[in-house]
């Protein structure tokens, strides 16, 4: 109430505050959308902006080839893997010189698009051409050259690769170790982008092996005893160190009523860490995984690892799947523990856990695409390999470099230590069903001689069945490698 003895402005005064709480709280929830949008538009920059610019219900790049003639795809030391050639009637066809060696990288144009050819289309059909050319072109009615993408492949490399693995169906990616960049990936059985079109149902049709699929990426096989370098890594991170870890392997181990066997009925006898890890002693590390880790080790090794994790690579990748979540005394945690159970990886990945090893414990993506060019060579951009920062200590990636050593040395893949320079990986024998005998074979590791060097993966599938291992492979790959560097 009102009191007529007070002026009208000290009646009101017990109104002021009110207000004042409420201009803050309207002005508190602009900012707040504001910083919201802000938010949102750098998120989208950094994450959704390169999948609106290939959505095919993006119309700019449609438009955008109406005056611009599609840029090329370069190799890194520029030479064209694919490009547009431009006939006396101003048609244009997309040439691949290539063959199939880029079948499912570099992609097709042709019934569609895929690959680097759609991943990267809206880079292509930009163009950096100075605009008092462009405006002499339009007054043409001449259509302008588009930008150059260059990609990080190695030809002559991929070629070799290509090569030796032949006929056999997997896949190879080798990265620059000191960088990331992708120097090769062959995935068989592969297809010719120029013939697309008019094979298509051929190439689609169950019978043709999923050539349009690279495997090197999308590809999930059951890692096998590769994957006991995670299980190795959770060791060290549980103990800090291999713990004078010893256990005797009879060829076979039982627990929770379940059985595992050593390959090939092997015994080891007596082992350390490491030499269990060079033998790939499958009861070892069965033992570890059932008496050794406590509660989720494993599974946080998996998830610093980059399991369950979708890559934001220049390619359609697929991720890798763990799921075993605690520890337990049963089948399932020590077949996990050995690279079988549900677990899937794809080579790339597993690359990328490789490359971490010999970089110290950091991990990064692999990079295809190195940056972009004008149309008469002039540089525009740099690309760079994503790095995911630190996945493991600087002590924890030593120690599996010396276990990765002796995998060599002494171990399961002895034959690459006929190479005249220092090799550290480790081998793989995965089944994919109840026969023993149908099983993939794996190899993954690095060249450590300080300079030049590589990451090597190597998936053959049925490696079993054909005789051929995926270490014979890598020893290929990496004698080709040096020798095509003076070494």
């Amino acid at each position: 109430m009102k009191d007529k003895n007070f002026p009208e402005e000290l009646n009101n005064r017990q109104d002021k505050p009110v207000r004042g709480r409420a201009y803050k709280a309207a002005s508190a929830v602009f900012v707040l959308i504001f910083v919201a949008m802000i938010g949102y538009m750098v998120y989208f920059q950094l994450r959704e902006s390169s999948a609106l610019l290939n959505s095919p219900y993006n119309t700019r790049e449609t438009k955008t080839s109406s005056s611009i003639i599609k840029g090329s795809l370069l190799a890194r030391d520029g030479r064209p893997i694919a490009y547009t050639s431009v006939g006396d009637d101003g048609s244009e066809t997309r040439i691949y010189p290539c063959g199939s060696l880029f079948a499912q990288t570099v992609g097709y144009s042709d019934y569609g698009s895929a690959g680097l050819e759609a991943t990267q289309n809206h880079l292509l059909v930009e163009s950096h051409v100075p605009v008092s050319e462009q405006i002499i072109n339009e007054a043409r009615g001449e259509k302008t050259w588009g930008d150059s993408v260059i990609t990080s492949f190695d030809l002559d490399f991929s070629q070799a690769v290509y090569d030796i693995m032949g006929e056999m169906r997997g896949a190879v990616i080798v990265l620059d170790a000191s960088d990331n960049s992708v120097l090769a990936n062959i995935s068989k059985p592969d297809f010719n982008p120029v013939r697309v079109s008019e094979e298509w149902e051929i190439l689609n049709d169950e019978a043709s092996g999923s050539p349009f699929l690279n495997r090197a990426l999308q590809g999930l096989y059951p890692p096998g005893s590769t994957f006991k370098i995670a299980t190795a890594l959770a060791y060290l991170r549980e103990y800090g160190s291999d713990n004078n870890f010893h256990y005797t392997c009879t060829g076979e181990y039982t627990c929770g009523g379940y059985t595992i066997h050593c390959s090939g009925g092997a015994v080891h006898g007596d082992q350390t860490l490491s030499e269990a890890f060079a033998h790939s002693c499958n009861c070892a590390f069965a033992y570890i995984a059932a008496e050794c880790l406590s509660g989720r080790t494993l599974a946080t090794i998996t998830d610093n690892l980059g399991f369950n994790r979708k890559f934001d690579l220049a390619l359609p990748s697929t991720a890798s799947r763990y799921s075993l979540t605690t520890a337990k005394a049963d089948g399932l945690t020590m077949q996990t523990a050995i690279g079988q159970g549900n677990t899937l990886m794809t080579p790339a990945h597993l690359a990328m856990i490789t490359s971490a090893v010999y970089n110290r414990g950091i991990m990064s993506e692999p990079n295809y695409v190195l940056g972009t060019a004008s149309y008469s060579g002039t540089k525009l951009t740099d690309n760079r390999a994503e790095s995911l920062g630190r996945v493991m200590s600087t002590e924890e990636a030593a120690a599996l470099k010396e276990m990765m050593r002796l995998v060599v040395t002494d171990g399961t893949a002895s034959g690459l230590s006929e190479l005249p320079y220092g090799i550290c990986g480790k081998t793989g024998t995965a089944q994919y069903n109840d026969n023993p005998d149908d099983a993939h074979s794996w190899f993954t590791g690095f060249s450590d001689t300080g300079n030049y060097d590589i990451v090597v993966t190597v998936i053959l599938e049925g490696g079993q069945e054909t005789g051929t291992s995926a270490a014979a492979v890598a020893q290929r790959i990496f004698g080709t490698w040096f020798a095509l560097k003076g070494r």
